[in-house]
């Protein structure tokens, strides 16, 4: 983050100064030699959308996200209708570290992420919630800086989905097999993605 708004390398230190907290040091400086070119950042190429939120007319951030607890003393977000703590993280830092996981592992890193995210989807969402879900669906996505759902199309044989601006794709694929699991009450499925140039994700998700 330091990088991103200073506009140069920098260099960095930590310590645990206690059980659950850390200091952190950032000063100017060359990356270490084994870190020079890794966890590049990623470019994405954004379409315009046409989904809108009611905004706050003080910080014109989308109202939805008060349904969040903003605790500023203990630095902590807790999503309220699931109890479970979120952060805000930028998708190009995960992405970073995705591309240097298959630049070391290999193209099965891909699917390794989507399995987490299938296996994390079903454990967290409810079958009641996935029923009604589809309506929703394009602006919990765009709510959450995943991208722009298009098209939605099928039922419990199968579904085709279709992504402008996506982030974060395998999880993105992940998520669409979870919930499309939960929706067909399935064990697994198959799918097939592909993420075209111009940044659009096309999943389907099949029995």
């Amino acid at each position: 983050a330091v990088e991103a708004f200073e506009g140069m390398d920098m260099r960095v230190e930590s310590e645990r100064v206690g059980d659950d907290a850390y200091l952190v040091k950032v000063r100017p400086g060359a990356h270490e030699l084994e870190l020079a070119g890794r966890l590049r950042r990623r470019r994405y190429r954004f379409k315009p959308g046409g989904i809108e939120f009611e905004r706050c007319p003080g910080c014109g951030v989308p109202v939805d996200i008060s349904r969040y607890h903003w605790d500023l003393g203990e630095g902590t977000i807790t999503a309220t209708d699931t109890s479970r703590r979120v952060a805000v993280l930028g998708p190009q830092a995960i992405d970073a570290v995705f591309g240097d996981l298959e630049e070391e592992y290999g193209p099965e890193v891909s699917e390794t992420a989507v399995e987490a995210q299938r296996v994390f989807v079903k454990s967290r969402v409810s079958q009641e919630v996935v029923s009604g879900l589809a309506p929703s669906l394009p602006a919990l996505t765009a709510l959450r800086g995943l991208g722009n759902v298009v098209r939605l199309e099928g039922g419990r044989g199968g579904v085709e989905m279709t992504i402008e601006n996506a982030c974060l794709p395998y999880l993105l694929v992940g998520m669409a097999k979870g919930l499309y699991e939960l929706f067909a009450g399935l064990d697994s499925s198959r799918h097939r993605w592909d993420l075209a140039e111009d940044g659009d994700l096309h999943v389907a998700v099949y029995a």
